[in-house]
């Protein structure tokens, strides 16, 4: 067993299963990241289509794009987080 700097006392197993996830996390961050990147670069050339193609509109139409995508997806978050948590017993279809 050891002790954590709380005092609390975990198997050394715990530790290893937390610092084995980390890599995951990370993984999962930059795909994330990669997925809004697309959505904001898709919104922009949407943007830009609907302005009639205006060259110089560069920047205006990423900003406004981002935005949007950004509003959208704080959105979902928060729809996620409010929905009750699903279990696996739920999530098997066992009542």
């Amino acid at each position: 067993m050891k002790t954590t700097n709380t005092g609390r006392k975990t198997s050394g197993r715990l530790g290893a299963d937390r610092s084995a996830r980390r890599p995951l996390e990370r993984d999962v961050e930059t795909w994330l990241r990669a997925i809004e990147r697309d959505l904001i670069s898709r919104r922009a050339r949407e943007i830009y289509l609907e302005h009639g193609a205006q060259a110089g509109r560069d920047l205006d139409n990423w900003l406004q794009a981002e935005a949007e995508v950004k509003k959208s997806l704080e959105e979902v978050e928060r729809m996620l987080c409010a929905a009750p948590k699903m279990t696996r017993r739920h999530a098997s279809g066992v009542n």
